[in-house]
């Protein structure tokens, strides 16, 4: 049998990183929605610092030891989603 986690399963600092990594992508897609095309300095940094950003959360949400030693990486990131949204 095929086991499928539970959200209660998902340790409190994993869901945490999930939501860092949320945070960091809508700022990237609000970013873009506000500012379609332009390309002046100032934006093309806080660009970059908000791509870093979601890059940064997605590595750390990954290097996690349930998501690397976990059986199943899907399966946990199917439960590791609803717990962020449920909490």
């Amino acid at each position: 049998m095929i086991r499928m986690y539970e959200a209660a399963e998902i340790p409190a600092e994993l869901i945490a990183l999930q939501r860092d990594r949320d945070h960091a992508a809508e700022v990237v897609t609000t970013f873009a929605r506000e500012n379609p095309g332009r390309l002046d300095a100032e934006l093309t940094r806080q660009w970059s610092a908000a791509v870093r950003a979601e890059r940064n959360a997605i590595h750390a949400l990954h290097a996690h030891p349930m998501m690397v030693l976990g059986p199943n990486r899907f399966k946990v990131m199917r439960a590791l989603r609803a717990a962020a949204r449920l909490s």
